[in-house]
C-alpha cells in the first residue's frame, strides 16, 4: 500500500514537474532593458539547437527528480547499499520503476543519445563511484 502511494506521489510530482518543465519560461531579457537593438534581436532569435537543448535539460531535470525521490524515500537502504556496495540490487525495484517512468516521459531520441537517468544514479546515489552500485 505504501509503495502504491509512493508511486502515485512520484507520478503526480513527475507530472507537475513535466508540466512546469514544458511551460514556456519568461526570459530575463524581457525584464531588463537591453543596451542596443542588435543585442535584443540576437537574443530573441532562437538557436537551431535550442529546442533540442531544452529536451535534454528536461530529461536531466526529470532524472534528478526521480533519483531525489528514491533518496528521499529510501535513505537507510541507500546508506546500507553504499556501505555494502550493492546499491543497484538493494534498490532494484525502485530503480526499475523510476527508469521506466523516465523512458516514458523523455523524448525517445534524447533517451537514445544519453541516459541521464543512469548518469544521475551514478552521480547522486553512488557518489560517482560505480563500485558502489555493485554492477
Amino acid at each position: 500500500e505504501e509503495a502504491a502511494e509512493t508511486e502515485a506521489e512520484a507520478e503526480a510530482m513527475a507530472d507537475a514537474h513535466q508540466d512546469e518543465a514544458s511551460a514556456p519560461v519568461e526570459g530575463s531579457a524581457a525584464q531588463e532593458p537591453a543596451a542596443d537593438a542588435q543585442t535584443d534581436e540576437a537574443e530573441a532569435a532562437p538557436s537551431p539547437d535550442s529546442e533540442e537543448e531544452q529536451l535534454h535539460e528536461q530529461a536531466r531535470r526529470f532524472a534528478r527528480l526521480l533519483i531525489s525521490e528514491i533518496l528521499l524515500y529510501n535513505p537507510d537502504q541507500v546508506q546500507e547499499g553504499k556501505e555494502q556496495r550493492d546499491l543497484a540490487e538493494r534498490l532494484k525495484d525502485d530503480l526499475e520503476r523510476s527508469e521506466q517512468m523516465y523512458r516514458l516521459r523523455v523524448a525517445p531520441h534524447v533517451a537514445a543519445q544519453t541516459n541521464y537517468f543512469q548518469e544521475e544514479v551514478l552521480r547522486t546515489l553512488a557518489d560517482g563511484d560505480p563500485a558502489i552500485l555493485g554492477d
